[in-house]
């Protein structure tokens, strides 16, 4: 396949086995011109829904899929989850050896996030983790929870809002 954004594109490959109640992904490949996403993993989606994928990122731009986040992305992404005991769904995201270029900035660091969204909409959704990012000139250094209560210990040093924020001004403390 062949993603087109404005006058680029991307040649996207795919190559996966399976049956009505899974899939084996051996291969997915998406080219840019100046970079790359590989990855492989597997999804079921009978008795319910379960997930896991690898992939290993080479000047990856992830500007095809969020516009305002164009960017030259190298690093490694574990991506897994599925249905939870609650009946919501559970996902796992671990960004390992984070470097490039994002939005123009400099970019290193690592995550570890645990994302819950519960089966009951009224119930909003839990982030767990931990997150060590540097972006342009702002430094992210966090662990916590977000859930109906927020336990987070965090240390911007300095964080320059336009970093993370594509609209934002300003500076935290």
């Amino acid at each position: 396949a062949t993603l087109a954004r404005a006058d680029q594109s991307a040649q996207v490959d795919f190559e996966a086995t399976g049956d009505a109640k899974h899939a084996q992904v051996r291969q997915l490949v998406a080219r840019m011109r100046d970079g790359r996403l590989d990855a492989t993993g597997s999804v079921s989606w009978s008795p319910a829904l379960d997930y896991g994928f690898e992939a290993k990122l080479a000047g990856f731009d992830p500007g095809y899929f969020a516009p305002a986040w164009p960017g030259a992305v190298d690093g490694r992404a574990n991506i897994s989850g599925g249905r939870a005991r609650d009946g919501g769904f559970d996902t796992h995201v671990a960004l390992h050896e984070l470097g490039g270029r994002l939005r123009e900035r400099p970019l290193s660091g690592h995550a570890d996030i645990r994302i819950h969204d519960a089966a009951d909409a009224r119930t909003p959704a839990s982030y767990e983790g931990e997150v060590a990012l540097r972006l342009g000139d702002s430094v992210v250094d966090a662990t916590g929870r977000i859930a109906q209560a927020m336990s987070v210990d965090a240390n911007f040093a300095p964080l320059q809002l336009a970093d993370f924020l594509p609209e934002a001004g300003g500076r935290g403390a």
